[in-house]
């Protein structure tokens, strides 16, 4: 028992010398403030060359769609990266920005890269991106919105249909293939400034087709369609979701030539045991597949 007793006894003044310095640190403590956070200069370095989204000091182009009231999934979709990342693009010139921007572009903005899910922005996008695909301020932005361009993914149910100038609730993927069809039929050179790759993905189109319907008669066993095709819309029968000022139904369609598959072009369509007055000229057609991927 002496023993125990006398081997404890060093414990006593080695407690009371910790107390006096924990004592001492928080008396420093509450006179001097913390001690100085020493930051590493590589630290530093990189905190100054991280990328920004350029922002804008008041309203301009970018801000004129009101991206908030754009539907889209809301755990995906954030309206709040579209502008800044538009504008980062047109007009930025440091390439990890545009990197940035790219980035927020093609998992927030306007699509769900890796599902390959689009969103409704994206109809919305196309307009702007082509202009900065023709006339951005540096080749990696001119770029990059081409490689956006090319996205034409499928949809989420809910969110997998827009309106439009043509027709009421058009799939996602259908309504930016139409634009970017026809804004490259204006902008012949952005296809000419790709890599070969990139070109062919923008020029493709994926599955999506439409078909415009200018002249339709009828035949022996339903009726034949003339008008402009746009998209991935080769020969051979298809399943079509055909819209009207009436409303959309389900056809089967037959594209009887073979000319300019992806690209719009001229087209004579067949519509087996289909009356003309169905299917009035300002009709449109798109690829059924499109409202069958939707998930």
């Amino acid at each position: 028992m002496n023993h125990a007793l006398s081997a404890a006894a060093p414990i006593v003044p080695l407690a009371a010398l910790a107390g006096i310095c924990l004592y001492a640190l928080r008396v420093r403590w509450r006179r001097l403030g913390p001690p100085p956070r020493v930051r590493h200069p590589k630290a530093q370095r990189l905190k100054a060359q991280r990328p920004e989204l350029l922002m804008a000091s008041s309203p301009d182009e970018y801000d004129s769609v009101d991206w908030h009231v754009i539907p889209g999934r809301p755990d995906w979709y954030d309206p709040k990266v579209v502008a800044p990342s538009l504008r980062t693009l047109a007009r930025s010139t440091d390439p990890a920005a545009i990197s940035l921007a790219y980035s927020m572009m093609q998992n927030s903005g306007i699509c769900h890269d890796h599902s390959g899910q689009l969103y409704p922005a994206a109809v919305s996008a196309v307009p702007f991106l082509l202009d900065i695909a023709e006339s951005g301020s540096h080749p990696a932005g001119r770029g990059a919105a081409a490689r956006l361009l090319s996205k034409r993914g499928w949809a989420v149910k809910g969110y997998d249909r827009v309106r439009t100038s043509y027709a009421d609730a058009v799939p996602v993927c259908c309504a930016v293939t139409y634009l970017v069809h026809n804004g490259l039929q204006a902008r012949p050179e952005i296809v000419r400034s790709l890599d070969a790759q990139t070109a062919f993905q923008l020029v493709e189109g994926g599955e999506c087709w439409l078909f415009m319907v200018d002249e339709i008669d009828d035949h022996e066993d339903g009726a034949l369609a003339a008008g402009m095709a746009v998209g991935h819309f080769p020969a051979g029968p298809h399943r079509a979701e055909c819209h009207t000022t009436t409303g959309r139904s389900v056809l089967d369609v037959t594209r009887l030539d073979d000319q300019h598959r992806h690209a719009s072009a001229p087209a004579r369509v067949h519509l087996p045991g289909v009356r003309a007055d169905a299917v009035p000229p300002g009709s449109l057609m798109v690829s059924a597949w499109c409202d069958e991927s939707a998930v």
